[in-house]
């Protein structure tokens, strides 16, 4: 399944991390009316990724991971929302100082 492409901020596909990581992930175009929230949180959650949470209904995502590639946490979390939400969104990342 082709999707929206996952964003680096950064623009080198690697973001500088420790260990574990806090992420946010802002994913564009994201409502209550298209994406359950609860079914956002179980994808990222199926995708490896710890402490997740969405923040209200605004379609953001905050989680964990050791990962410190966005092209790999981008392809980890269009993987899971394609096999559990049956779509992708258009998604950037950006670590949590």
């Amino acid at each position: 399944m082709s999707g929206p492409q996952s964003r680096d901020v950064t623009g080198d596909g690697v973001l500088p991390c420790s260990a574990m990581t806090r992420y946010a992930a802002l994913l564009r175009g994201v409502s209550p009316m298209n994406c359950k929230m609860d079914a956002l949180t179980r994808a990222f959650t199926a995708a490896g990724f710890s402490d997740v949470a969405t923040v209200l209904s605004s379609g953001n995502v905050v989680f964990t991971t050791s990962s410190q590639s966005t092209s790999e946490i981008g392809a980890m979390a269009d993987k899971a929302m394609a096999e559990h939400l049956g779509r992708t969104f258009e998604t950037t990342y950006r670590t949590i100082d």
